[in-house]
C-alpha cells in the first residue's frame, strides 16, 4: 500500500459509517486522526454511539478493546467497534 495508505482506507471507513448511520437517523462526526479509543461519535435526538472504526482485515487489539471497556459513559451511550470488510456494504458491529 502507498504510503498514507492505511490512513486514507481508515479515513473513509470513518466517513462511509457517518454516512451509514446518518441514513438511520443520526448526526456524525469524526475525530482526524484521533489516536484514542473512538474514531466517530455519533448522536441521535435519544441516543448516542462512540465508536471505534476498522477497515479491511483490521481487528481491534485486546488493549484497544480493553480501554474501550473501561471506558465509562451514561447509560444512553453505547461503545462499539465498527468493522467495514473489504467490498462489503454493510459494517460488523460489536458492542461494548
Amino acid at each position: 500500500m502507498k504510503p498514507g495508505g492505511q490512513y486514507r482506507k481508515g479515513a473513509a471507513a470513518e466517513r462511509r459509517t457517518i454516512r451509514h448511520f446518518e441514513a438511520l437517523g443520526y448526526r456524525g462526526f469524526r475525530f482526524a486522526g484521533s489516536h484514542g479509543e473512538f474514531d466517530v461519535i455519533l448522536v441521535s435526538e435519544n441516543h448516542v454511539i462512540l465508536a471505534q472504526i476498522k477497515s479491511g482485515d483490521a481487528t481491534p487489539t485486546a488493549i484497544e478493546i480493553e480501554a474501550i471497556k473501561e471506558f465509562k459513559v451514561p447509560d444512553q451511550v453505547t461503545k462499539m467497534v465498527i468493522r467495514w470488510k473489504n467490498r462489503s456494504r454493510t459494517p460488523e458491529t460489536l458492542v461494548l
